[in-house]
């Protein structure tokens, strides 16, 4: 906590009063970066879409924040917690992408 506090340029408390535990405070962090949006792709078939998901998630995983993000998302999973539970909707979203674009394809034949 001292170590954000530092960073950020502001007292230890400060960053207390808005996340009272550590978890709290890595909770959030993760759930800001969870959120960034992958846009589904629209190549014009499934495969390219599939594909261009694929890429898209394979450069966000790569990056050292999305690296990062995904080490704690998948060493946490299995706890209880808020990590945990931002790790099951970060997966879940992923997932729920690459399902839109075979429904896509679905309603397109």
């Amino acid at each position: 906590m001292e170590a954000v506090a530092a960073r950020a340029g502001v007292h230890k408390t400060t960053i207390y009063r808005r996340w009272p535990t550590k978890e709290r405070l890595v909770a959030a962090a993760l759930g800001a970066q969870a959120g960034g949006a992958i846009p589904i792709p629209d190549t014009g078939t499934v495969s390219g879409d599939l594909l261009q998901l694929a890429r898209q998630v394979t450069a966000n995983i790569c990056s050292p924040v999305g690296g990062g993000l995904v080490r704690v998302l998948i060493s946490e999973s299995g706890h209880p917690g808020e990590i945990a539970q931002i790790a099951s909707l970060f997966w879940r979203g992923r997932f729920d992408l690459a399902g839109e674009i075979v429904r896509r394809g679905v309603r397109a034949r």
